[in-house]
């Protein structure tokens, strides 16, 4: 299963449009999630083993209080044995 979050939840649906065209028996399903707010946290809790992949140019436009907030709601979200793929612009 794919499941897209995004602030804007028009990206995380066309997310998984584009996933879907690529593969077509995958079951999709997308929120949007405000990782600054925390907000949709609840939504997202389930017991299979995830994977949070995070293309973090979004980090550069941050505090760093607002990066360690980011990061804490993705500890909310993950489980203990969950895999965090994290991108960073490093210019």
């Amino acid at each position: 299963q794919y499941t897209a979050l995004d602030f804007n939840e028009e990206f995380a649906r066309n997310a998984c449009k584009i996933v879907l065209e690529n593969f077509p028996r995958l079951k999709t399903s997308y929120f949007q999630y405000d990782f600054l707010t925390d907000q949709g946290s609840r939504m997202l809790s389930n017991n299979q083993k995830s994977y949070l992949c995070f293309f973090g140019g979004s980090f550069a436009n941050f505090t760093d209080s607002e990066i360690i907030t980011a990061l804490t709601s993705f500890q909310k979200i993950l489980n203990p044995n969950d895999y965090l793929l994290c991108g960073i612009d490093l210019n």
